[in-house]
């Protein structure tokens, strides 16, 4: 990823993240369940249990991260390719 595509991307997932979801409200209720039931998860959760789920959901995360940031790329190659045509 070059750098203006980073610069793009950051601005894009911290500012403009909701301008492209169709259904916002549907996004803030399915983020409110996932908490709710995650800390429920947690209270459950012995040390060593809590600190494998952390693990998880961090990988996870940074999974999740790079799928993100190839789908931006994709996206931008592909807007690049049609602003040639």
């Amino acid at each position: 990823m070059t750098e203006l595509m980073r610069t793009l991307y950051q601005y894009g997932s911290r500012a403009r993240i909701t301008c492209g979801m169709e259904d916002y409200e549907q996004y803030c209720e399915n983020s409110k369940l996932l908490e709710k039931n995650l800390q429920a998860l947690q209270e459950r959760l012995n040390p060593d249990e809590m600190k494998k789920l952390e693990n998880f959901l961090y990988e996870q995360n940074v999974l999740h991260d790079l799928e993100l940031e190839a789908a931006f790329c994709s996206g931008f190659s592909i807007g690049q390719e049609l602003s040639r045509v």
